[in-house]
């Protein structure tokens, strides 16, 4: 504060409970949050590597906090431990660091849970959603039973993520997530990510009976779904454009308080940010602000080419980088979804969805089976799974088997005559 010329006056600690965590923040006032003082203050903080920069968002530059890492999650851009980083704040309010810099590397690296920012192509997390948007498609159906089955498998295969359906929009979900609880070992409930949208408008989110599905559900990790585009935000949830921030905010924010990690899907997000890029970043904004851990853009119509995938993916990691994960979601509709995941994830992304033989809606989500292999042979990104390449192809027929589907001879990587 001092090198900077600012008045300590203008520095305010706080520390806010939650029921799972404590915050430690220190909020500089409006005249001090742009963007080049609060890369200063990273730069002069770096020292302290239990502090992290939050949420790159106008609203919110120059707030600095330190958060314990929320289940197996590693989006997060700390890689503090409870253990190794105490904190005490004594009574002039200032925030001491009482273990050295040593300590807390040493117990980082040995801390296979270390949680921390993620940026492709050399190192990428997978997202399976097979069990959410993959049974969306004609003729797919699963029961409880086989999804619980499924689920088992993925966890084996080491993928990072499992969506496993959305438990505020049918029975059959609910019961999945309920049952799993007691049904699937702790490595796979550890993965487990629920599937739900915003609060609705006009609802208090603590109200919003599909958030309250979300809670119950158990699981670690939310997949929040929100509108990116303006059109979609007038005309379909006949909200306004900041009633749209405002409920992205209040759902990303009560979810986070109670420990939750989230991931915010960005609906039609490539067709929005071509529309109107201002109000695109206006919500990737509002969620981060509000504490998510990852933004993935999501091509929802299928209809986004390479190369706008990657001057998009380029532009949002800049602007986020190294304060929240980028992920991505690509629909195969122009046939463009493996190669649009791929060269997102080239560019910057650090999270990638898909589903197991590219099942789902319409004609289908990016295909995992050869996403991984090509990121993992070709891309030399660092994945969770790379060690079960051998696996692939069991994993392809198994999920088939279970879904009632005949396997893809020509499907690249695990098809009968992929090697012929």
């Amino acid at each position: 504060l001092a090198i900077c010329n600012i008045p300590t006056a203008n520095c305010q600690p706080t520390v806010l409970q939650s029921s799972k965590l404590q915050h430690h923040r220190l909020q500089l006032h409006q005249p001090y949050q742009s963007t080049s003082m609060r890369a200063l203050f990273t730069f002069l903080l770096l020292p302290f590597n239990n502090l992290h920069v939050d949420a790159f968002s106008p609203r919110n530059l120059g707030r600095l906090e330190t958060r314990q890492p929320r289940g197996k999650s590693r989006l997060f851009t700390t890689t503090t431990t409870a253990e190794s980083v105490r904190k005490t704040v004594d009574n002039s309010n200032n925030i001491t660091n009482t273990a050295s810099k040593e300590e807390w590397v040493t117990d980082s690296l040995l801390n296979p849970l270390a949680t921390h920012y993620v940026k492709g192509p050399s190192e990428v997390l997978v997202f399976d959603t097979t069990l959410r948007d993959g049974t969306q498609g004609e003729s797919v159906s699963a029961s409880c039973d086989d999804k619980l089955k499924i689920a088992k498998r993925l966890s084996a295969f080491d993928v990072d993520y499992i969506e496993a359906g959305w438990p505020g929009s049918n029975p059959k979900d609910a019961e999945f997530f309920r049952r799993a609880q007691t049904e699937l070992p702790p490595e796979t409930k550890n993965k487990l990510v629920a599937f739900g949208s915003s609060r609705r408008k006009n609802v208090a989110v603590e109200k919003d009976p599909q958030i309250q599905a979300l809670v119950d559900s158990d699981v670690p990790t939310i997949c929040m779904v929100v509108k990116s585009h303006p059109w979609q935000v007038t005309e379909i949830l006949r909200a306004t454009r900041e009633e749209n921030l405002q409920m992205i905010h209040d759902s990303v924010e009560y979810l986070v308080k109670l420990g939750k990690t989230v991931l915010v899907d960005l609906e039609h997000f490539f067709d929005g940010y071509k529309a109107d890029k201002e109000y695109a970043m206006a919500c990737c904004e509002s969620a981060v602000d509000a504490g998510a851990s990852c933004l993935v853009m999501c091509d929802t119509n299928g209809g986004t080419m390479p190369w706008t995938i990657e001057e998009t993916t380029r532009e949002l990691v800049k602007h986020f980088e190294p304060f929240c994960t980028i992920g991505v979601h690509c629909h195969n509709d122009c046939g463009m979804a493996v190669a649009n995941s791929i060269t997102a994830c080239h560019a910057g992304v650090g999270l990638v969805q898909g589903t197991i033989n590219g099942i789902g809606e319409r004609t289908g989500n990016a295909d995992l089976c050869s996403i991984i292999p090509s990121l993992a042979l070709h891309v030399n990104s660092t994945l969770s799974c790379q060690d079960k390449l051998h696996e692939l192809t069991q994993v392809s027929r198994y999920v088939d088997e279970i879904l009632n589907r005949s396997p893809n001879n020509a499907a690249p990587f695990v098809g009968q005559s992929a090697f012929a």
